[in-house]
């Protein structure tokens, strides 16, 4: 009951948004003398307000991934005209006219949205040194991946680039903290362009991956064969052994968004149970919030999913919802060492705006 009354208030406040900038659009185009823009405009942005909700459905169809698609692109032009026709309220409040307040704040609405999707396209590297008390055999370097939601808008693009990226990097190991796949749109991405850049990735001891909140849906048995075809190594709440020399494990998801063929995660006790203790550990969770069912038994946790917010002010809404949204962090004696990835694609709006897609290089330094 009280998540259906959090649903209903945000779809009403949701419903009341839209109308205000439908009002405020149209109010432009009577300023402008463009009566006959405002049925147009009108109608325009009712469909696509619409369609955030018609759009949230079965999305294994090329007609259904691209209405998904507008949905989400949507959901970044909404959030900054909004705040921007908010903005020009508060300067109307202040004295300047309606039309030249309007006009500006469009303009700079349309500047950062722009801003955004070309920011999006970029992925940036990364890199962090983690001195480890741990003896290891040898340094290690690590390639840390997340959210590449294979089917969203403009993975493609940012896939090639990591696979670039990557090829140069000369990396041990690289490991996917989950949300590959951006649940049953991946449906129309599963294809050999995908598959081959998958493949490409290079490594010593090969590429993981832990199971994110997206890599889920009604072809979620089929996303992970489609992994193990690309030569990627599936870890469901179990182990590998990298080098005879320390421990890869990867969790289960704690909240997938859609169907897991009924496989759930399982208890911190029982997974820590499965795993071998004889050599250091480093686990892949991908959500970062998870770092409280963790010891300092964990010499590294890797996460991702937060996107460090995406599109600012999202950005400051993670930092108040997670311990720990971005980065690395340290926190005390008594808990792993935590580095959490932005991710390398962007997931609903394909816009970047106060954050950057980016791929994580590790130098793990053993102790001497």
């Amino acid at each position: 009951m009280k998540f259906r009354l959090i649903l209903s208030a945000i779809v009403i406040l949701y419903i009341l948004m839209n109308l205000h900038i439908i009002a405020s659009l149209a109010a432009l185009c009577s300023l402008y003398s463009h009566e006959w823009l405002r049925w147009p405009v009108m109608i325009i942005f009712i469909f696509l307000a619409a369609n955030t909700f018609i759009s949230f459905r079965r999305r294994t169809g090329k007609l259904s991934t691209l209405m998904y698609g507008l949905s989400g692109l949507y959901m970044g032009c909404f959030i900054y005209l909004f705040l921007y026709i908010v903005l020009s309220d508060l300067l109307v409040l202040l004295g300047i006219g309606k039309k030249g307040a309007l006009t500006l704040c469009l303009i700079l609405a349309a500047a950062t949205i722009i801003y955004g999707i070309c920011n999006a396209r970029k992925v940036r590297i990364t890199v962090y040194d983690l001195f480890t008390d741990r003896k290891l055999r040898q340094d290690y370097r690590l390639v840390l991946l997340s959210d590449l939601h294979v089917g969203a808008i403009g993975y493609l693009r940012n896939l090639r680039t990591v696979s670039d990226i990557i090829s140069y990097m000369k990396a041990d190991l690289i490991c996917i903290a989950g949300d590959l796949y951006n649940d049953s749109s991946a449906a129309v991405a599963l294809n050999d362009e995908t598959l081959n850049l998958l493949k490409s990735f290079p490594s010593r001891f090969g590429t993981f991956l832990s199971v994110g909140n997206h890599d889920a849906g009604n072809i979620f048995s089929e996303m992970i064969d489609f992994s193990r075809k690309a030569g990627i190594k599936v870890l469901i709440d179990e182990a590998a052994v990298i080098n005879d020399d320390f421990v890869l494990a990867g969790r289960m998801d704690s909240s997938p968004v859609g169907n897991t063929d009924r496989i759930k995660r399982i208890s911190p006790a029982e997974f820590m149970d499965r795993i071998p203790h004889d050599r250091p550990l480093v686990v892949m969770d991908h959500n970062p919030a998870n770092i409280r069912e963790y010891g300092n038994d964990v010499m590294l946790l890797l996460s991702g999913h937060s996107h460090h917010g995406q599109i600012f002010p999202g950005n400051l809404i993670t930092k108040m919802v997670y311990l720990l949204d971005y980065g690395f962090h340290h926190r005390d004696e008594t808990t792993p060492d935590q580095i959490i990835s932005s991710g390398c694609s962007t997931w609903g709006p394909p816009l970047r705006v106060g954050t950057d897609n980016e791929v994580v290089f590790i130098n793990i330094h053993s102790a001497k």
